[in-house]
């Protein structure tokens, strides 16, 4: 990777919506503000279907400079700047954790679905996903609007990757049996269409499965105190419900929502507590690994562990 770049504040540019985006809703309250690289972001829940929108949002030129930045793909590089994290620590460094996390969910999508073989992966990264989908035999094409992680999975896993946003991008229709959207279903400027493409981009009975962090589910269980996973390139924190909505505006059968689990390392599992802890309750203590005589290597450990307020949505197209 050697054409990304930091983030300023020169590369947000906003334009305001009246209505949500999903169900097209006017009534609606201020979820929550983030100021970021010199610009305040903010979301508002929809009173209708649940689901959150930043309004005003950021234009498409805009999240693609987002994507396209070192600022979300190693933020870790510009953690002691001015500038700061807007995705990832180090994307690729994290690569032994992340394919635990991939062949995890391609052994439990090809138990649940065993007559599944071609998948689109939407917004793909570097193609991690789809590496772990063709060691079990799938045919797999990934999309990515970022061009050094759509070279990167061509290079070094040999997928196939189109550089591309896939709002935009021509698909052949009815041409995959199974397309997922991970850890990215915040990124369409008109989710119902883009749900509508997805449909038709699947044959009869094909099956799209995304994840998706539930607003409402996450702030019950810590009490809206904790608002660190919500980013500027978030257009949207989706619902239960606004996730229903829109499997009905395009086609798909009622989603089917099941718990999430994911691998994690200890450290950040034990990182995610400290923060929650401190939101909800103040400051808490620190916890240092020698002092409990755990190995050097700890580093290594990882857990598979639910996520709380997790989901995967899993919708069928419906005859």
């Amino acid at each position: 990777m050697n054409i990304m770049r930091p983030l300023n504040s020169n590369d947000f540019q906003f334009e305001g919506i009246s209505v949500c985006p999903i169900c097209k809703s006017s009534v609606s309250e201020l979820l929550y503000e983030k100021e970021k690289f010199g610009a305040v972001f903010s979301w508002r829940q929809c009173a209708q279907c649940g689901g959150a929108y930043q309004n005003p949002r950021l234009s498409r030129e805009s999240l693609s400079k987002i994507y396209g930045s070192i600022n979300f793909w190693k933020g870790r590089e510009i953690m002691d700047h001015s500038l700061h994290i807007a995705g990832y620590e180090d994307y690729i460094a994290e690569n032994r954790f992340r394919i635990k996390n991939e062949r995890y969910k391609v052994k439990r999508i090809s138990k649940r679905f065993v007559h599944l073989r071609a998948v689109l992966d939407i917004a793909c990264g570097d193609g991690l996903f789809l590496k772990a989908a063709e060691e079990e035999g799938f045919e797999t094409l990934g999309i990515e609007m970022s061009l050094d992680m759509a070279h990167y999975g061509r290079d070094h896993y040999g997928i196939n990757i189109v550089h591309g946003d896939f709002e935009y991008h021509r698909l052949p229709e009815e041409g995959f049996d199974l397309i997922t959207l991970w850890d990215a279903d915040n990124i369409f400027l008109n989710p119902v269409g883009a749900f509508v493409k997805i449909c038709k981009s699947l044959r009869s009975g094909g099956v799209f499965i995304m994840s998706f962090l539930d607003n409402r589910s996450f702030n019950r269980l810590f009490f809206n105190r904790v608002k660190f996973w919500r980013d500027c390139h978030s257009l949207y924190i989706h619902s239960k419900g606004s996730i229903r909505h829109l499997a009905q505006l395009s086609g798909f059968s009622s989603p089917t929502f099941i718990g999430a689990r994911r691998y994690f390392e200890f450290e950040k599992i034990m990182r995610y507590i400290r923060v929650c802890l401190r939101k909800s309750v103040g400051p808490v203590f620190s916890f240092d690994s020698s002092s409990v005589g755990m190995a050097e290597n700890m580093e290594s450990w990882c857990l598979l562990v639910p996520v709380p307020g997790y989901y995967w949505a899993i919708m069928r197209k419906e005859s």
